[in-house]
């Protein structure tokens, strides 16, 4: 994720928090994006590792 897009807050069992800035990137993210993000994610640490992602605005 770029340096601007987002923090990771959390990886609680198995879903990944991230926190972004803007609620207009939280769409996106949420929207447009979540599946490929989240299948690289379970791609690279494996589906038990992450089994979902979450965005928040702040």
């Amino acid at each position: 994720m770029a340096r601007h897009s987002g923090r990771t807050v959390a990886l609680r069992e198995g879903i990944l928090y991230v926190r972004v800035l803007q609620p207009a990137l939280h769409y996106e993210l949420e929207q447009i994006s979540k599946s490929e993000i989240l299948r690289k994610l379970k791609q690279r640490f494996g589906g038990k590792t992450i089994r979902d992602v979450r965005f928040r605005v702040g």
